[in-house]
């Protein structure tokens, strides 16, 4: 007999065949998925991490790290013991299988024999991927840490509370925990706002489920993240309230810890001898609780006072005694942080070849971590090891580098840093409106971080820059608006933007205002105890007395400056300068030579290639055309451009070469004089800086060349330029 085949009935068999493969497809998987799941937490109760390491993908984007993290973790135990592994539920979806596990585990310490931290009762989400040679773990993390990435994409509080509560199996502890390490890593990046909401969350879930350590940790918390802010008042007083929590409880790790935010939050407040207290008592009840972590960390910020006491012996000692530790930690990343601030520390030391060698080592690690964001705030510190040589243009190269790779991370504070250290570099280098651009780009990101102190002293930069650029008015408000802003920040953010409001309302010629900012400045300095711009307020306090005349007092003032570099140990020379200008003004030439001499004389950083020694031969050169020593002069001025160009000092490369043509006219040289003062008016012009001097001395040259139109026409630009800066500024 022939068979009919009908077609419809072959396609529903066809149907029902690819749907029972796919059913036995599914249940393979889910069994492979399951084996792989024994294996995992099998490898864990025989403390296997070999077996963990293979099992996992080397494609996945935390290996090797994460991997061995588990089996350095599981080397520190003596036992572990996998009490129960519970597969609540497997999603597959072709290559990729995510299993939702309920699992309780104990374990014992090796060194102690207590009872290890991190395991019990526990959630996770174990993440595998189909490979060639099977599953393989992808991701291994604690289901509440999803839980704590949603509540945080949600918006508003009853919504974030919604999403924290809709699995009751995760509404617990862990989930306070996760909450507030997402918050810590949303402090780091700067999102300040949105890190204070995920920790009043986890302090409201915690006192909901009775949970008190987590809710005081919370706490604390939110103490840092105000501390970060600047609204540091806010922060100690939290900060108090959680270490009286804390001390109840009797942990001394947790008392150390808080200890350590709070001490921050000290220095922060410019009392730097009470945080060194502080931090050396974190240090110790960390080292009595065997709290080896909170040890590391004390010695770090330990190291960061004694280096701004100018104790850097002191400050690499605990640098390196805290790298040890985090290397015997296993912690990688904050041993490469401390190999850093040694190097920072040898940098501010002015032992710069050694922080140059150790720079580099760094640098590397943090590139093999794949960490971008430390690696551009290590660029930023090499860069500042060579601005403080006085090697702007190599500073500007590094920074560079540092601002383009920050500009792709979230972390805005680090990148306000390298914003601000290239606007002084240009500043520095002449370049006025470049530094005011980078300055107000930086101003705008710490405004939107609420760091009124960082913002602060953006605009003191800004006005800074403005003067330079003969915008004097516009100079006076951001001046005014940085002491406004500073008012309720730290007392040294204060003094340094009344010295800047100071130092622009002098060279404005408002000297009643500028001598009731410095005494202000000189005052808070008086009341703090505080050394820092001392010696920069008494340098602008000086030359307003010399501005009314009062040579006597100016001296006093600016030889108490020296004298306080002279205790500290630092290079007087631009002080010297200064002291040297106001001898020459009071007519005892002989002693201000000497001083010059003294200053263009030192080795100095490359040879002397500083625009401070560029600035004392200069002037050198002025004292030679004093004396009708035109050629002397002369060579005095091109070895200042010489010195200028070495280290990229645009301002007085040109004012070099204006000099170099006022001599060269004296010895008729008038062609060379015109050379030169088209080369001044170039480099001048490149830096917006062109001023009615440059154009006074080109219609004196083009005169003494017989071509007395041209000479007008130049004058008359001169008279413009003059009247457009009186113009620009007008005294409030």
């Amino acid at each position: 007999m022939r068979c009919i085949h009908s077609p419809a009935l072959l396609a529903i068999v066809a149907v029902v065949a690819a749907s029972m493969h796919g059913a036995r497809a599914q249940d393979s998987s889910e069994s492979e998925v399951r084996a792989v799941v024994s294996r995992f937490f099998g490898a864990y109760a025989a403390r296997d991490g070999a077996v963990i390491k293979a099992l996992w993908s080397p494609r996945a984007p935390d290996y090797p790290a994460r991997a061995d993290a588990l089996t350095k973790r599981l080397s520190a135990l003596s036992r572990v013991e996998v009490v129960s592994v519970d597969v609540r539920e497997i999603k597959i979806q072709e290559k990729e299988a995510r299993v939702r596990i309920a699992a309780e585990m104990r374990a014992e310490e090796r060194s102690t024999g207590k009872a290890a931290q991190g395991f019990g009762r526990m959630n996770r989400i174990l993440v595998l991927a189909r490979e060639a040679d099977g599953w393989k773990v992808w991701r291994y993390v604690p289901a509440e840490e999803e839980v704590a990435e949603a509540v945080a994409a949600a918006s508003g509080e009853s919504q974030r509370m919604a999403v924290a509560q809709q699995d009751p199996d995760l509404f617990n502890p862990e989930l306070v925990k996760a909450l507030n390490t997402r918050g810590f890593r949303m402090t780091q990046g700067g999102q300040y706002r949105g890190a204070l909401d995920l920790h009043m969350l986890a302090e409201r879930i915690a006192r909901q489920i009775g949970d008190t350590h987590g809710a005081a940790d919370s706490l604390k918390r939110q103490g840092d993240v105000y501390a970060e802010q600047r609204e540091l008042a806010e922060a100690l007083a939290i900060l108090e309230k959680c270490r009286a929590i804390f001390e109840a409880e009797g942990n001394e790790a947790d008392v150390a810890d808080v200890l350590n935010s709070l001490a921050a939050v000290q220095y922060r407040r410019g009392d730097k001898a009470k945080a060194l207290e502080t931090f050396q008592e974190a240090m110790r009840r960390a080292e009595a609780a065997g709290d080896s972590y909170t040890v590391a960390s004390a010695l770090n910020n330990i190291g960061i006072i004694q280096g701004d006491l100018g104790r850097h012996a002191e400050a690499i000692r605990a640098y390196e005694r805290s790298g040890q530790i985090y290397a015997s930690l296993g912690e990688r990343f904050n041993a490469a942080l401390m190999v850093h601030n040694t190097a920072v520390q040898h940098s501010d030391a002015g032992q710069y070849g050694r922080a140059l060698e150790l720079f580099p080592k760094a640098l590397a690690e943090f590139r093999a971590m794949g960490n971008r964001l430390w690696t551009g705030v290590c660029l930023r510190a090499i860069g500042t090891a060579y601005a403080k040589q006085d090697r702007f243009p190599e500073a500007i190269r590094w920074y560079e580098e540092s601002l383009a790779l920050l500009d792709r991370e979230e972390d805005r504070v680090q990148l306000s840093s390298t914003l601000f250290n290239l606007a002084q570099m240009h500043g520095r280098l002449g370049d006025s409106k470049r530094a005011a651009e980078l300055s107000e780009r930086c101003y705008r990101l710490r405004e939107s971080l609420g760091d009124r102190a960082g913002a602060a002293s953006a605009l003191r930069h800004m006005a800074e820059m403005e003067f330079a650029l003969s915008s004097f008015q516009s100079a006076l408000e951001l001046a005014r608006r940085a002491v406004d802003l500073s008012a309720s920040g730290p007392v040294g953010d204060r003094i340094r933007a009344l010295n800047t409001l100071g130092a622009v309302s002098l060279y404005a010629g408002d000297t009643v205002r500028a001598l009731e900012a410095l005494h202000q400045a000189l005052q808070l300095l008086e009341e703090s105890g505080q050394a820092e711009t001392r010696v920069e307020v008494l340098n602008n306090l000086g030359a307003v007395y010399g501005n009314l005349g009062d040579r006597a007092q100016e001296e006093k003032l600016v030889r108490d400056a020296l004298q306080i570099l002279a205790e500290r140990g630092k290079d007087p020379s631009g002080v010297l300068l200064n002291l040297a200008g106001v001898l020459l003004n009071s007519g005892r030439e002989s002693e201000a030579a000497g001083m010059l001499e003294r200053i263009a004389s030192r080795p100095g950083q490359e040879g002397g290639a500083d625009h401070i020694t560029a600035y004392a031969v200069r002037a050198l050169g002025d004292i030679r055309m004093a004396h009708r020593d035109y050629a002397g002069a002369l060579a005095l001025f091109r070895r200042a451009q010489s010195i200028a160009e070495r280290c990229g000092d645009r301002n007085t490369i040109a004012a070099s070469l204006i000099s170099q043509s006022r001599a060269q006219r004296k010895l008729r040289a008038f062609a060379e004089a015109l050379q030169a003062t088209t080369r001044a008016r170039a480099v001048s012009d490149s830096t917006g800086a062109t001023d009615a001097e440059d154009w006074t001395e080109l219609g004196h040259v083009l005169r003494g060349l017989g071509r007395p139109k041209e000479a007008l026409a130049a004058y008359e630009k001169a008279v413009a330029l003059t009247e457009q800066m009186r113009a620009r500024f007008t005294l409030g």
